[in-house]
């Protein structure tokens, strides 16, 4: 981990697994360690709004569903308001408040920071219609499990994730075939509408945290975010950005 002294200059970007567990109390001590003086995340307001006004609605189409698939164990835990094991808790995962929003939300709160969601709204706006569409569907839902069936176990969303982030940030070379032709184009569109909004914030602020889902600062010859940051020129008065994987305290940081 940067010296201390490092904290309250130049724009940090920080790779994050969605969804863990953990990830608000991990993220919460990194944004403390570096205390910037604003914030931008990959969200935007029509995922923030959807969870925060329909995020228990979805929950009982969700517990539902699993009720239709005859799996009563999982949906009492989905009623309960937890996360029961693989995919039933991934899809109970998605329709909550972030992690990355509360974590930013309790900084700015602590320290007067400007909080601002950076994400395209267009493609965000698919992906809500999708939630609250067909994903949560009884059919979906069981074709879902039983998928996770035959591979044997219980899918691990989170530690797979982790996993794979750890690996390409290694050998960032590998990326490019992560994701399909059409599926780097989307995340490259999206990458470069941030890119827009993250400079400016960067022009008004000091020092500048991005939250972002890992695969958007892995410099793998795809058109993410993080290449376009990474040189002094691009990043205005921040210098050269800096990039950390949030999988651990920043304590523990080399």
């Amino acid at each position: 981990m940067a010296e201390a002294s490092a904290a309250g200059q130049g724009l940090w970007m920080l790779g994050v697994v969605h969804r863990d567990p953990e990830g608000e109390a991990r993220l919460l001590s990194w944004l403390r360690r570096l205390a910037p003086q604003a914030v931008g995340l990959e969200l935007s307001m029509p995922s923030v709004k959807l969870r925060r006004e329909r995020g228990e609605a979805l929950r009982a189409k969700l517990a539902a569903s699993l009720r239709h698939c005859l799996r009563g164990d999982l949906a009492d835990a989905v009623e309960a308001g937890g996360r029961p094991p693989g995919v039933a808790g991934d899809l109970a995962a998605a329709l909550e408040v972030p992690f990355e929003l509360l974590a930013a939300e309790a900084w700015a709160r602590q320290s007067g920071a400007a909080l601002e969601l950076l994400d395209d709204p267009v493609p965000a706006a698919q992906a809500v219609s999708l939630l609250e569409g067909e994903l949560l569907e009884a059919p979906n839902v069981a074709l879902l499990l039983e998928q996770e069936a035959k591979v044997g176990r219980a899918f691990d969303p989170i530690f797979e994730q982790y996993a794979l982030a750890r690996r390409y940030f290694a050998d960032p070379g590998l990326f490019r075939y992560h994701f399909g032709t059409s599926e780097a184009e989307a995340m490259a569109a999206r990458d470069a509408y941030v890119a827009e909004g993250l400079s400016r914030l960067c022009e008004r602020h000091g020092c500048v945290v991005y939250v972002a889902g890992w695969e958007h600062l892995v410099d793998g010859g795809l058109k993410t975010i993080w290449p376009a940051f990474k040189e002094p020129s691009t990043a205005p008065g921040t210098g050269r950005a800096q990039r950390r994987l949030v999988n651990a305290d920043p304590a523990d940081e080399p």
